[in-house]
């Protein structure tokens, strides 16, 4: 179910082992990509997610999210990353659950 932040609540996104649902899919399908920028705010895709800043940041220096340093102190994460993250079933890359590092 989408929240009315434009979220998920959570539902198969962020998961350790979650795989694509229909509602994750359809997530995906309702959100109109191409309006988005190509580089997004960290602070947008924590609201496109339901995710504190904090886990975006973090899915971005495990490389679980693509993102490109803005500035000297500023962050964005390439759309394309984020749709295919959302399709991967938003579940952490696997070198990271191979080391034991948790969510």
């Amino acid at each position: 179910m989408v929240s009315s932040t434009g979220g998920l609540n959570g539902k198969g996104v962020g998961g350790r082992n979650s795989r694509p649902t229909a509602d994750v899919e359809q997530y995906v399908a309702e959100i109109e990509w191409g309006k988005l920028p190509p580089l997004l705010a960290p602070k947008r895709v924590a609201e496109l997610l339901d995710l504190d800043m904090r886990r975006v940041y973090d899915l971005v220096a495990t490389g679980d999210l693509a993102g490109v340093r803005h500035g000297t102190r500023g962050l964005r994460v390439f759309r394309q990353s984020l749709v295919d993250w959302l399709r991967r079933g938003g579940s952490v890359a696997t070198k990271h659950r191979e080391t034991g590092v948790s969510d």
